[in-house]
C-alpha cells in the first residue's frame, strides 16, 4: 500500500482530496496536515512515502517544507500541488521538489503521477525475470545531494507536453525564452545527426522536425549538462563525450522503429538512456577509491551490481519516473541494457535503444568504457535476431560516410 500525505493550510481543499480519492483507499493510505510543522510531525512518527503539499501556506511554505523532507527523509517523493505561484515561489521549490502540479488535479492525473513516480516497482519497471531491488535504487538516488535542479524552463515545457492537446507553437515560445536552449534546438536539429536537406533557423519547424518527447529529452539533457558542468566533475566524467553518444544512440535508435510516435519516443530514450551514469557519479554510495579515481562507467552493469546492488539504467529510469516521464521511456531507459527483463512482446523502443547503444559502444564512440553484451535472448523473441547483420551494415555504412 502506498502511503500519501496531503499537506494545505485550507481544510476545504484537503476535504475534497479526501472525497476525490476515496476510491483509492484500498490501494493508498492517506493521511491528511493543515501545517509543514504538522506534517513533519505526523512523518516523524509514521513515514510516508509521497508528500504532496501546497506551496503557499502560512508559517512554513510548500518549499521549506520539502527541504526539510529532504533533508529527514530522503527516500520520500515529493510533489508541489498548488494553484498559480509567483516566479519566486517556483524558484525556491525548485531544487526539492520532484513534479510540479497544478489546481485543480483530477484524481486520475494524481494517481497516474504517483504511480509513475513510486508505482508497484518504485519507478522502476520490472518484467519476468525481476530487477533491482527498489529500495536499493531509491537508497542511491537519495544519496544524490548536488545533481542539479530543472529549471522552470522544463517544467513550462513538460506541462504545455502534457496537455491533451498540446500547441507547438506554445512550445517554441517558452523554449524561446531561453536564447541558449533555443541554440542548442537548432543546432541539434541542423547537426549532421539528422542529416536535413536544408538548414532550419525556425524553433516552431525545429520542434515539428524533431517531436515533442525528444525536444522534451533534449531540454533536460542539455539543462542537466549545463548544471553538471558548474559542478566538481569526478574524475574521468567527460560531459562531451557521454552527450555526443548520447545523440548518437538517439538517432539511430529513432532509425530502427517505424512508426512515428515510437521513432520520437525512441530518440528521447537514447538521450536520456546513460542518464544514470551522471547520478552515480555524483553518488555518495560511491566507494572513495573510485570517486577520486576511475570514473563508474567503466566499471560495466555487473560491477555496478556489486557496488550499488543496482545499475546505472535502474538508477536513471528511477529519476526520470520521478520527475513524471512517460512510462514507455521510462522502461526504455530502466532496460536499454537488459530487454529481456521487461518481458516486453516486440521490439519496439527499449529494443531501439538497445540495440543503438551496443551498435554505438561497438563502434568505439566511447573510449574505455565497458560495452555491455547484446542481449540474444531478447532479440529472439522478438523474431529480430536476423536483422543484426542488416543494423551493422546500415549503421557502419552511416559511421563511414
Amino acid at each position: 500500500m502506498i502511503r500519501v500525505l496531503f499537506v494545505d493550510d485550507e481544510p476545504d481543499v484537503l476535504e475534497g482530496l479526501e472525497n476525490r480519492l476515496r476510491a483509492l483507499r484500498n490501494r493508498w493510505q492517506l493521511s491528511f496536515a493543515r501545517s509543514g510543522d504538522d506534517a513533519l510531525a505526523q512523518m516523524q512518527q509514521a513515514p510516508v512515502d509521497v508528500v504532496i503539499s501546497d506551496m503557499r501556506m502560512p508559517g512554513m511554505d510548500g518549499a521549506s517544507l520539502l527541504r526539510a523532507v529532504r533533508e529527514r527523509h530522503p527516500q520520500t517523493v515529493r510533489f508541489i500541488l498548488s494553484g498559480e505561484s509567483g516566479r519566486d515561489d517556483v524558484l525556491r521549490a525548485l531544487p526539492v521538489a520532484h513534479q510540479f502540479l497544478t489546481k485543480p488535479c483530477d484524481a486520475r492525473r494524481l494517481q497516474a503521477a504517483v504511480h509513475s513516480a513510486i508505482g508497484p516497482n518504485g519507478g522502476i519497471a520490472s518484467g519476468p525475470d525481476g530487477g533491482a531491488d527498489d529500495d536499493v535504487v531509491r537508497r542511491v538516488v537519495a544519496s544524490i545531494a548536488v545533481l542539479p535542479a530543472l529549471p522552470r524552463l522544463y517544467w513550462d515545457l513538460a506541462a504545455e507536453i502534457d496537455r491533451r492537446e498540446p500547441s507547438l507553437r506554445r512550445v517554441s515560445e517558452i523554449i524561446e525564452q531561453d536564447v541558449a536552449m533555443t541554440a542548442r534546438v537548432l543546432q541539434v536539429v541542423n547537426s549532421a545527426f539528422f542529416g536535413l536537406a536544408r538548414p532550419v533557423s525556425s524553433t516552431r519547424e525545429a520542434v515539428n522536425l524533431l517531436g515533442l518527447e525528444p525536444v522534451r529529452a533534449l531540454v533536460l539533457t542539455s539543462e542537466l549538462f549545463r548544471g553538471m558542468s558548474q559542478l566538481a566533475e569526478p574524475q574521468g566524467l567527460d560531459l562531451d563525450v557521454l552527450q555526443a553518444h548520447a545523440m548518437r544512440v538517439a538517432t539511430l535508435a529513432g532509425d530502427l522503429v517505424d512508426d512515428r510516435t515510437d521513432r520520437a519516443t525512441a530518440m528521447a530514450a537514447g538521450l536520456l538512456h546513460d542518464i544514470g551514469h551522471m547520478v552515480l557519479a555524483l553518488s555518495a554510495a560511491l566507494p572513495n577509491g573510485l570517486r577520486s579515481g576511475t570514473w563508474a562507467r567503466t566499471l560495466g552493469c555487473a560491477a555496478e551490481r556489486l557496488i550499488y546492488g543496482c545499475t546505472h539504467a535502474e538508477v536513471g529510469g528511477h529519476v526520470l519516473a520521478l520527475w513524471g516521464l512517460p512510462p514507455q521511456l521510462v522502461d526504455a531507459v530502466s532496460h536499454h541494457h537488459e530487454p529481456s527483463r521487461l518481458g516486453a512482446a516486440s521490439f519496439s523502443i527499449v529494443g531501439a535503444v538497445h540495440v543503438a547503444d551496443w551498435l554505438t559502444h561497438r563502434a568505439g564512440s566511447i573510449e574505455d568504457s565497458a560495452p555491455e553484451p547484446l542481449d540474444l535472448e531478447f532479440l529472439r523473441s522478438v523474431n529480430r535476431i536476423q536483422d543484426l547483420g542488416e543494423w551493422q551494415s546500415r549503421f557502419l555504412s552511416g559511421v563511414s560516410a
